[in-house]
Formats: structure tokens, C-alpha cells, sequence
């Protein structure tokens, strides 16, 4: 069966419009994108599921998950009145409503999708970002999709490795969290700006 969950972000600049979301369930996401695929039955569609890799600990021992960036969203391209037809028809057995605004289809944002694929990279992943911070908790990220986002970064929990940002999404401003590991601790008194 061919199929593409995501384009690639050098593409964008002809395909960041048009994108639209529908709602699940949480947890159901990847179960919505493969019943469309079967729909769709061999034939293209864009689907797109953009997951974070955060990093949690059980019992002491910690790993890295991949979860949707919003749960209970994924989003398709272009097709929303086919997939949304396709799934009434089918009566398929699992919720599915495509995010509407007076009655319409509300189509994500040419920016807004932008920044998404910008972010999630060629496989729609936001990776772990790395950072360092001071003894008087000043953090500068070195690397990672949280480095041009200062501006939007509201909050950093250096205990369960993550950072909430605030981008706004159809039509709406979001917080998210992301996964960001402190790699290093600066001594007191040296300045940020001269690490590497």
C-alpha cells in the first residue's frame, strides 16, 4: 500500500497550506492515521502525526518515549471533506471530527504548519533538546528545535527534563511540552554566552 504521513519540510513552501485537523481520542491517533491509510486503500494522502521524544524515568531508570505533539489531533492535507466522507460512509468505530469553525472546515495556518515542519524535521519527530544553565538558573539551549524558540519558551523543569512553549495553532495559542536535557552546569560567575 503506498502512503505518506508526512512531507518533507523542504517541500513546504508549496504544500504548508491546506492542512487541516481532525479530533480522536488520545491514545488513538496512530490507530485514526492507519483506518484512513485502509480507507484510502492504496491511494495517496498526506497524513500527519507529529510526535515529541520526551524523556521519562520508572524507578530511577530513564528512556525516551515518542508521543503526539497534540494529543488527540492528527492532520491531513488538502482531502478533509473525502476523509471525512470516507469515515461516515464506512461507519467507522472510532471518533473522528474535524476541527470546525462556524461550520467550516478550519484550515491551519500557512505559519503555523511552517513552523510544525520546521520543528519536527524530515521524520515529524521533535527531538530532545540539549541545554545549559547557570548556578543562578539562567538556561541557554545549545542544540535541538528549542534553540530558535527563546522567545516562546514560558517555563523549564530541569527535574523532569522538559520546557513548555506557547505557538499558536488554528487560530489558537497552545502550550506544549518538549524534552530538553541539561548537558552541562556552568559554575557560578561564568557567563553563558561563552560556552559551547
Amino acid at each position: 500500500m503506498q502512503r505518506s504521513t508526512l512531507i518533507k519540510p523542504n517541500a513546504c513552501a508549496s504544500d504548508c497550506r491546506h492542512w487541516y485537523a481532525i479530533q480522536t481520542i488520545a491514545g488513538h491517533e496512530k490507530q485514526l492515521v492507519s483506518v484512513i491509510e485502509h480507507l484510502y486503500d492504496g491511494e495517496k494522502i498526506l497524513l500527519y502525526l507529529p510526535v515529541k521524544e520526551m524523556i521519562h524515568q520508572i524507578k530511577g531508570d530513564k528512556f525516551i518515549a515518542r508521543i503526539p505533539l497534540f494529543p488527540g489531533y492528527i492532520f491531513v492535507y488538502h482531502s478533509i471533506d473525502r476523509v471525512t466522507a470516507m469515515l461516515q460512509k464506512n461507519n467507522v468505530n472510532i471518533f473522528a471530527k474535524p476541527v470546525k469553525a462556524d461550520g467550516k472546515y478550519l484550515e491551519a495556518n500557512r505559519e503555523e504548519m511552517e513552523l510544525l515542519f520546521r520543528i519536527t524535521g524530515e521524520n515529524g519527530v521533535i527531538k530532545i533538546s540539549k541545554g545549559i544553565f547557570s548556578q543562578n538558573d539562567e538556561i541557554r539551549i545549545i542544540n535541538g528545535p528549542l534553540k530558535n524558540l527563546k522567545g516562546r519558551i514560558l517555563f523549564i523543569n530541569k527535574r523532569k527534563n522538559k520546557a513548555k512553549i506557547r505557538i499558536k495553532l488554528m487560530n489558537r495559542m497552545v502550550d506544549i511540552s518538549l524534552g530538553l536535557e541539561i548537558i552541562q552546569k556552568i559554575p557560578s560567575g561564568q557567563d553563558l554566552s561563552c560556552s559551547k
